[in-house]
């Protein structure tokens, strides 16, 4: 279960807190209905600061208050992930993250997942299908980026803050096997559409037509308070489909991974009309900013990702990030 714990040190007083909350407040008063953590220090401003879970992970907020809230000596600014081992000073307080889990342990992908074909899914609805769609295996993964305890929000593309890129060797190996027109292809739709949303409709037609195996895609953001993954664009027009479980695999682990149903296991009314086979994940982010997911699926038993697909499909979705990223700014 997604669990918070901090350590909370002031003049002469050590207590470990938990929390299983999606959101709660911070400071010397925490009226209403949100849980909170109340701090005995004249120094705190009453409503002082916010934690909340996002389905990338725990952040943090200040609240406005009268003397601010410092990470590891530096002032927070804006919104910033929360990671194990980083402290944070709200007056003459010191809260230290100690587990910031939001997933369980050793997860095993290999395992029943969900599928829908409209909308999106929020913090607390991940899980909100009793009904599994299909059992599947994980054919091979990769890792994209990995969570590292940093600073800075990535608002800057010049900074990577907590977000370390992989895979740069194979990235390249990638742009030599397939046209580096592809990648060229999909900076030239973010330049001449005007909207994201169109921009994102044209690029997930061109990846679908670009591998050749592939039959429906589709991209997934994150909304503003990055609670919600939502819908953006896919292809073709009629019913999308994704994975709540898979998308959460690819955003909170930060891998790329290729799965296929597993033959004989449960198949559900909409997998059989849907007709999915096996398919590609992988997340949507740059620097130190998550974006979302890129998915692509296949309807024919006779289709083999390989290794290959995973590192071009990968490149892919680096490029597309970095271009979401730009369009957003």
């Amino acid at each position: 279960m997604p669990c918070l714990r901090l350590i909370v040190q002031s003049d002469n007083h050590q207590e470990t807190v938990e929390f299983g909350q999606d959101e709660i407040l911070v400071g010397r008063s925490t009226d209403g209905d949100l849980p909170g953590l109340i701090l005995m220090d004249e120094a705190v401003s009453r409503k002082h600061a916010r934690i909340w879970r996002a389905l990338d992970g725990y952040w943090i907020e200040d609240l406005g208050s009268t003397l601010g809230t410092k990470k590891k000596g530096g002032p927070l600014m804006g919104a910033e992930r929360v990671f194990a081992g980083d402290y944070f000073e709200l007056g003459d307080t010191v809260l230290t993250i100690e587990q910031a889990d939001i997933t369980e342990t050793d997860a095993d992908l290999d395992e029943l997942f969900d599928v829908h074909m409209s909308g999106g899914f929020g913090v607390g609805d991940e899980c909100v299908d009793s009904n599994p769609a299909a059992q599947i295996r994980i054919v091979a993964h990769e890792e994209v980026f990995t969570p590292q305890a940093g600073t800075g929000t990535g608002e800057n593309p010049s900074e990577l803050g907590n977000w370390s890129w992989l895979n740069d060797e194979k990235s390249q190996i990638a742009a030599q096997l397939h046209p580096t027109s592809v990648y060229g292809q999909l900076t030239e739709i973010f330049a001449y559409e005007d909207s994201l949303q169109g921009s994102l409709e044209i690029a997930v037609k061109s990846i679908v037509k670009i591998m050749e195996q592939v039959e429906r895609g589709a991209v997934l953001l994150l909304n503003d308070n990055r609670t919600k993954l939502e819908f953006c664009a896919n292809y073709p027009a009629f019913e999308p489909a994704f994975s709540s479980t898979l998308a959460l695999s690819a955003l909170t682990t930060g891998k790329a991974f290729i799965w296929k149903t597993e033959s004989g296991g449960i198949t559900s009314t909409s997998i059989k009309r849907l007709n999915i086979k096996c398919g590609l994940y992988a997340p949507l982010a740059y620097g130190s900013n998550q974006l979302g997911i890129l998915c692509v699926d296949s309807t024919s038993s006779k289709t083999r990702f390989t290794e290959d697909d995973l590192t071009f499909f990968i490149s892919l979705s680096q490029v597309l990030g970095a271009l979401i990223q730009l369009k957003n700014n």
